[in-house]
């Protein structure tokens, strides 16, 4: 009655999904919605989804960064436009193609970064 010789086991991921569908079955008395159930959940522990608090830690740190003189390192490398073509080897870092756009969905700039930056209390 087990397995039969050669056959894979579910991969973990769906081990997981089918573990996360059980639990809120049973703590919430529905099955098959599972992003209703996140949602509902951190309304009652009244905690975001990692994801948006990642992003809020990244932002802040960009805001202090952008609080430092105009000359620094840090600063310029924020805001720099690499001129030129890089080596074929040289990737793009991750995260300077992810600011731009995660600045577009969130409708920033860098001026208005900046002036938040530098307007602490608002």
């Amino acid at each position: 009655m087990g397995r039969k010789l050669g056959e894979l086991r579910k991969p973990s991921y769906r081990r997981y999904k089918c573990l996360l569908t059980a639990v809120y079955a049973k703590y919430f008395g529905f099955v098959g919605r599972t992003s209703l159930a996140k949602n509902l959940l951190w309304e009652r522990t009244n905690q975001i989804p990692e994801e948006e608090e990642i992003r809020k830690k990244h932002w802040k740190w960009i805001g202090h960064t952008l609080r430092k003189a105009h000359n620094c390192v840090t600063r310029q490398a924020l805001i720099r436009n690499p001129q030129g073509q890089r080596r074929k080897d040289q990737r793009t870092h991750y995260a300077e193609k992810r600011r731009p756009m995660e600045m577009r969905r969130m409708n920033n700039n860098w001026t208005k970064l900046e002036m938040k930056a530098q307007d602490r209390m608002g």
